[in-house]
């Protein structure tokens, strides 16, 4: 967490310490990066997390619907929906059908 939080770091190092941190948050975890965005001044680093969140936030993904409905009454800082084809993306898509019991989830990272 500390690697992105210290905004002297390169803006790649903190995205990927961010993807490392959000593979098993916690309710702190995600409390404190809400705080980040809110005064994050890194537009990689921004777009990038405000992506992953609002994602995060649709989700269908039974193993990630935890982590939306922590989200879903947050107003996240919308200053970093960037330009897509300038600024760091993350990109996740899931579907979930409770009568076949199965799902599909496709996530990519866009770094530019």
């Amino acid at each position: 967490m500390r690697l992105f939080q210290n905004a002297e770091n390169d803006a790649e190092l903190r995205i990927h310490a961010f993807k490392a941190v959000m593979v098993c948050p916690t309710t702190d975890v995600l409390t404190k990066v809400r705080m980040m965005l809110s005064g994050e001044t890194v537009n990689q680093v921004g777009s990038y997390v405000w992506t992953f969140l609002e994602n995060l936030k649709e989700t269908s993904s039974p193993l990630r619907r935890e982590l939306a409905s922590i989200l879903e009454d947050a107003k996240l800082r919308e200053d970093f929906n960037l330009d897509v084809r300038k600024f760091s993306r993350n990109v996740e898509k899931s579907l979930f059908s409770e009568y076949l019991n199965a799902g599909a989830q496709v996530r990519t990272k866009v770094y530019t």
